[in-house]
């Protein structure tokens, strides 16, 4: 499941569709699931610093959503050894664009991974089972 937001393409804020004639309508099929909940944090004993490299940033100006499970997985060792992954939580707090810096925290617990990445602001936050 997901939840998406729409965001104003000059003042980067997100916006509310309906007061730009954007309407999406739900589709109802009976097995739909919860929605999604925020990543559990673990304490983090490991970080590292990132800036975001063009190669990363999408058409949107930021970030590509898929270039975060790329840098968790530079940074968790759970999937380089081998290790299957069997749930992922993520949180998109804030955009990243390009050439900007943040620290990437980490921590282990159980095989469950949490991963952040925060500034002067939050980014995101990511939850890992194995």
């Amino acid at each position: 499941s997901a939840l998406w937001g729409l965001v104003d393409q000059n003042t980067r804020k997100m916006v509310f569709p309906e007061r730009y004639g954007v309407e999406i309508e739900g589709v109802v099929t009976g097995e739909e699931i919860a929605l999604p909940s925020a990543p559990k944090r673990l304490e983090c004993t490991e970080s590292r610093a990132f800036t975001v490299p063009y190669s990363y940033v999408d058409l949107n100006g930021h970030m590509n959503n898929t270039r975060y499970f790329d840098l968790a997985e530079d940074c968790i060792p759970a999937a380089a050894e081998g290790k299957q992954l069997r749930r992922i939580q993520t949180e998109y707090v804030s955009e990243a664009r390009f050439g900007e810096s943040f620290t990437v925290s980490w921590g282990e617990e159980n095989g469950e991974y949490f991963l952040q990445g925060e500034g002067e602001k939050p980014f995101f936050r990511m939850r890992f089972k194995y």
